[in-house]
């Protein structure tokens, strides 16, 4: 897609920082759901 070393380097980096806000989405999201489950639960 780019040429060259730096367009890779740029690709991983941009790849990595997408992984990290995947995983924190995922955790955010999984928090929210058992919070959710737990109160609907609970009524």
């Amino acid at each position: 897609m780019y040429g060259g070393w730096g367009g890779i380097s740029v690709t991983v980096r941009f790849s990595g920082s997408i992984g990290v806000l995947e995983m924190f989405a995922r955790t955010l999201f999984g928090f929210l759901y058992r919070s959710v489950s737990y109160i609907v639960d609970s009524i």
